[in-house]
């Protein structure tokens, strides 16, 4: 499976088509927590299946973890345009994507690129993206220690998946995740992600308070994810919704690397007539590691967007006890550095949100304004009609 170990010295190529990247300390996963540099290549296939035959798709990747960072790019074999990028600073994810696999119903195909900044290590993002990175990301930085140590609370696992739409969708929650790490403790071995309806809060209001999802002000984007909502409750508990597994470990100089790995997405089709759930294959991803390289004085420059990006940071997420501002939102030109997270211009704008934007409960008075909005269109219809079907004096 392997080529032959290879160990490097000098920079070493990790940019692909679309840039360079830097980072600046490195936490995540187990194997590469001691600072060793390592670019690990191969590739990926994505398996739509769904009930139909079905469409793959093969997607080439570079992981590379230094000293100060790691970064994943990958490219889709058929459409070079279909590219992305993921890169860790050891504070901030920083995802980039292209137009082309942007996915979202809502894309207007303004912009070249979407960049998406998330505070911390753990990956969830706003929307998925076509060449679905979270899956490299779940193989070489999703450690053991990060599920345990910060989503395990009374012996049960339980944050947003990064494999859907987390920070829109109400799917993605509401579900246990049952762990087994590999003997060493250093890498994951496997992850079934199981239905649990003790998992769903009190009320609908905190589903939608919850701290990794955008707040929903418009009515319709506030049914939308209440519609959300209504179908992961209608999941039967024990319902195995997705799973991942290490196939295949390599094992090189004290580090324990997983090699081959699968992940699978389920949804449960009710069976007419017999009032049975069964599991449908909604898509699957196969990785294989081609090339494991150890390196040395590696050093990979700051981020920069090759083309114009509209880039959504979270960093600047806010909160008080009335509203939400769910991120900070910018444009960059080709070549532009991202903005820190004390932008003044940023902050004032959060600062104003709360201060001065709509409130949780917003919705109420617009589903008012709404329905008597409708009220005066139909009353004014039915004046009309009735004016119309007047019958003409007779002379």
């Amino acid at each position: 499976m392997f080529a032959k170990l290879h160990v490097r010295y000098g920079l070493l190529f990790v940019y692909l088509a679309f840039g360079m990247f830097s980072f600046h300390q490195l936490f995540g996963q187990d194997l590469v927590a001691d600072g060793r540099e390592l670019r690990i290549s191969g590739h990926y296939s994505f398996i739509f299946k769904n009930g139909t035959p079905g469409y793959t798709n093969i997607f080439h990747f570079i992981a590379l973890t230094a000293y100060d960072g790691w970064s994943i790019s990958a490219t889709n074999e058929n459409n070079a345009k279909d590219w992305g990028l993921m890169r860790y600073d050891g504070t901030n994810i920083y995802t980039l994507i292209s137009d082309v696999g942007f996915l979202h119903s809502g894309h207007t195909n303004k912009f070249e690129a979407y960049a998406y900044i998330y505070p911390g290590q753990f990956y969830v993002p706003a929307l998925q993206d076509s060449v679905r990175l979270f899956f490299p990301w779940l193989v070489f930085h999703l450690s053991p220690h990060i599920l345990q140590h910060s989503f395990e609370h009374n012996g049960i696992i339980e944050m947003p998946s990064p494999w859907g739409s987390s920070r829109y969708s109400l799917v993605d929650y509401g579900s246990k995740w049952m762990l087994k790490s590999s003997d060493d403790g250093q890498i994951i071995q496997r992850i079934d992600i199981i239905r649990d309806s003790e998992l769903d809060l009190k009320t609908e209001e905190d589903e939608l308070r919850r701290s990794m999802l955008d707040y929903p002000f418009l009515v319709s984007d506030r049914e939308e994810v209440l519609k959300m909502l209504d179908f992961r409750k209608s999941i039967p508990n024990d319902f195995v919704r997705c799973s991942y597994e290490c196939l295949e470990t390599f094992h090189t100089n004290g580090l324990s690397i997983p090699s081959a790995s699968q992940f699978a997405e389920f949804w449960p089709i009710m069976q007419a007539g017999t009032g049975r759930i069964t599991p449908r294959l909604i898509y699957q991803c196969v990785l294989i590691v081609d090339q494991v390289e150890l390196l040395n004085n590696v050093h990979i420059p700051d981020a920069i967007p090759p083309v114009v990006t509209s880039v959504f940071d979270y960093r600047y997420q806010a909160t008080n006890s009335r509203t939400k501002f769910n991120y900070a939102r910018y444009t960059l030109n080709a070549g532009d550095q991202f903005k820190s997270d004390k932008d003044p211009q940023l902050l004032a704008e959060a600062h104003d949100w709360l201060k001065h934007g709509p409130g949780y409960d917003s919705y109420k008075s617009k589903r008012i304004l709404i329905l008597v909005g409708m009220g005066v269109i139909t009353a004014a219809f039915a004046g009309l009609l009735l004016f119309r079907l007047k019958p003409a004096k007779q002379l």
